[in-house]
């Protein structure tokens, strides 16, 4: 809208979740930890069944990892709870199962002796899975970077606006993932809650504020900002929140929105201070012509 353009062109900081927007939203299984009796098929096929009910794209990688194997042939959960920003439980053939974050293990009391921090270090995402309230493996999702991320984040520092990424990860794997791309500010282990209030501590210091995301846990942050950029890609929840949306998921697009708005706001502005000045001439002609001859 014309409305959001004007925004656009005062936004001060850019807030952004990662999965599906700084990176493209195509993660992948790379590496699975088993710690219990379960071997690794079975622990992936469990998993994948579990989370074949959830939107998630990280879900999604689980549950793709066993499709056009030997593991292809998947059993319904008999019951899913999604877990908001942490995770989700599921019943399958008779199995418990918890998948999720360290923070949702620690929350059921469920202890891991296990250390993913070289898998964090690379910006992978790591799931916790336990299966019947006990310990049972780890898998690693790697989801790559968009090309177009760090050139789009140099343009906006370019433009004189900060980069803030705000999103449920883990810290090291978020820290990694914004290393590569030259994030200013990173906070980690939030819910989606935590976006909102990212939003609203800018708005306080005066800043006109945008936020970037494509999933449903990012709608609210999108709705609270000044300004919302919705991914194409992303659900149509954050497309309704949205106030702009990127069709070709190209990042880059939030700084040529800036661009565009600075240059109508530059060009409605030259366009009123000519109108000024043509009316006070015509003002200034009307007074002076009794006296110069005019009739």
């Amino acid at each position: 809208s014309a409305d959001a353009l004007e925004t656009a062109c005062k936004i001060g900081v850019v807030i952004f979740d990662k999965t599906g927007t700084i990176t493209e939203g195509k993660p992948a299984v790379t590496d699975i930890e088993t710690f219990g009796s379960l071997d690794r098929d079975t622990l992936l096929r469990l998993a994948a069944a579990a989370e074949s009910r959830s939107e998630h794209p990280v879900a999604r990688a689980v549950t793709e990892s066993v499709k056009g194997g030997v593991l292809e042939e998947l059993p319904q959960p008999e019951s899913f709870e999604s877990l908001t920003g942490r995770g989700i439980a599921a019943r399958v053939e008779g199995r418990d199962l918890l998948i999720g974050s360290r923070r949702l293990m620690e929350e059921k009391g469920i202890p891991f002796a296990f250390s993913p921090e070289s898998w964090e270090q690379q910006g992978k995402t790591v799931l916790f899975i336990a299966v019947d309230h006990e310990a049972a493996g780890a898998a690693a999702v790697a989801d790559p970077v968009r090309k177009s991320s760090a050139p789009a984040l140099k343009d906006l520092h370019r433009l004189g606006i900060r980069a803030k990424m705000v999103t449920g990860d883990n810290r090291r794997t978020a820290e990694a993932i914004a290393a590569q791309v030259g994030v200013d500010e990173v906070v980690a282990e939030v819910l989606p809650e935590g976006k909102v209030e990212a939003v609203e501590q800018e708005k306080q210091k005066g800043l006109t504020v945008a936020m970037a995301g494509d999933g449903i846990n990012d709608a609210p942050a999108l709705a609270a900002a000044d300004v919302g950029f919705a991914m194409g890609s992303g659900t149509e929840v954050a497309k309704e929140a949205g106030d702009i949306v990127i069709l070709d998921d190209n990042f880059a697009s939030i700084a040529k929105a800036v661009l565009y708005g600075r240059t109508i706001f530059k060009s409605i502005r030259k366009f009123i201070i000519f109108q000024l000045t043509m009316n006070l001439c015509a003002v200034g002609v009307s007074l002076l012509a009794p006296f110069i001859g005019f009739d």
